[in-house]
């Protein structure tokens, strides 16, 4: 490896530090990516071209020429790639240097005969729009969906083990009624599924219609043909949506709702670290970790959630980019500014840090020892929360202000469970309703926690 492509000379830690977590992202918004999706475009355009206008615009191919054609997008390499380049440190335009380059192959593969329809009537942003609708629609099938589908997988596989392992809630901070691990951990389960069912069935848009979206120059060309029809065969043969009416550019306000999603899929997996990094903090998860691994450097005894930490701190980032991308994107002076050029450069970058915080939840996941032990500690310490029980069976068996009964003898207590039988002893009620009330216990005072995790395990359907 050259001085220069040395990963600790990177810049940004997603091509540095993480860049073995994210490499697959080069597949889809690396600039060689985003040069081979215009590449394919410009060709298949040419191709449709010929298709939709029957030979009227461009002559009819035979399969075998929309073959050759084809396999110049197929075959694109980084010799290629870097061809593009040194045209486009002549020309200062990186479209019109794919322009230029495919000329040069179409001659290499005997067509030079439709070298001038080649971006027929098209401004770049009619390539670049395609291209970045592609990538993102391709990185949310091929890579994002499969890495949550893992961590849903794993967070089911903890939720359903532990769906009646009782543990203290907490609401204000504060001991609260007991839930149990299973549905805590179930809560996000169906949070994260539904922001990822939607995403699945997000449709990514394309736009087809010249340098401020009239089909000026095509109209001019050729009256007859119906460019309406057309562009919106070629952006659907694409596997896109189309967006009628445009100026230049592509109005970015449905990519701007994709984008939202994945910043409240952000936002939830925030959610997920930071309970998560509390249960660890509590002691009710443990973290195993390697013989070797230093919690700190000055304190042998350290464990750290690392994982829970690193993934925050990567959604945080991600998160702030794609709020200002998705405001960005939907602002742009008359007809067409290029200020969002650079930030859909960015497009990589910020689905790099969502990775890499998926990579380090599921990673911390895989490391974690339930202690069942001291949540069963904790919660018998804190017996007091059975007095939401206490006050609505009595409630239900007919006793006036039973509320203030209860707490009057419970309120900033912290309370064994034998103090708690002791409290039940005492009220005046019925010996029916005080053996209910000494019959309590907060370890199996859990509601129906285990049929919501089934319940929603059976909805996502993971396993």
């Amino acid at each position: 490896m050259s001085e220069n492509r040395h990963f600790g000379l990177a810049i940004s830690p997603v091509d540095g530090r993480y860049r073995r977590i994210v490499e697959e992202l080069a597949e889809f918004f690396s600039e060689y990516a985003l040069m081979r999706l215009r590449v394919y475009i410009e060709l298949e355009y040419l191709i449709h071209l010929s298709e939709f206008t029957k030979g009227k615009v461009v002559r009819r191919l035979s399969d075998s020429e929309k073959d050759r054609i084809r396999s110049i997008a197929r075959n694109f390499s980084l010799k290629d790639f870097d061809r593009v380049k040194a045209l486009e440190a002549e020309t200062r335009h990186d479209v019109k240097a794919v322009e230029y380059f495919l000329r040069e192959k179409l001659i290499e593969n005997m067509l030079s005969d439709l070298i001038p329809m080649i971006h027929f009537g098209l401004t770049s942003e009619d390539v670049n729009n395609l291209a970045y609708s592609i990538a993102i629609r391709d990185f949310t099938r091929k890579l994002f969906i499969p890495s949550i589908n893992r961590l849903l997988k794993q967070l089911s596989k903890l939720a359903r083990e532990h769906k009646a392992t009782p543990m203290l809630a907490r609401t204000h901070g504060q001991p609260a009624s007991p839930t149990t691990l299973g549905k805590e951990l179930a809560v996000f389960i169906y949070r994260i599924f539904r922001y990822k069912e939607k995403l699945e069935t997000a449709e990514l848009p394309g736009k087809l219609s010249g340098s401020v979206g009239n089909f000026n120059s095509f109209t001019a060309a050729y009256p007859e043909v119906n460019w309406l029809e057309f562009s919106k065969s070629f952006i659907e043969k694409l596997g896109l949506k189309y967006y009628p009416i445009t100026t230049q550019i592509l109005p970015h306000d449905e990519i701007s709702d994709i984008l939202c999603l994945y910043r409240g899929l952000c936002n939830v997996l925030i959610d997920l670290c930071r309970d998560l990094w509390l249960y660890c903090s509590y002691g009710y998860l443990e973290l195993q970790t390697g013989r070797k691994t230093v919690g700190s450097s000055v304190m042998p005894h350290k464990v750290n959630p690392i994982e829970f930490e690193n993934a925050e701190g990567n959604l945080q980032i991600a998160s702030e980019l794609l709020s200002f991308a998705s405001a960005k994107l939907q602002i742009s002076r008359l007809q067409r500014d290029l200020s969002d050029s650079t930030v859909k450069r960015n497009y990589g970058v910020i689905f790099a840090h969502i990775m890499i915080a998926i990579y380090n939840i599921i990673k911390g996941l895989s490391k974690i020892r339930v202690n069942v032990e001291r949540m069963e500690q904790d919660l018998m310490e804190n017996s007091q929360v059975l007095s939401e029980a206490y006050q609505t069976i009595l409630r239900s068996r007919g006793y006036g202000e039973a509320y203030e009964i209860v707490a009057e003898k419970v309120k900033g207590r912290k309370l064994s469970l034998e103090e708690m039988r002791e409290i039940a002893r005492s009220l005046n009620v019925d010996d029916e309703t005080r053996k209910m009330l000494i019959d309590l216990d907060p370890r199996k005072y859990v509601g129906i926690a285990d049929k919501l995790v089934e319940y929603v395990l059976s909805i996502v359907d993971i396993f």
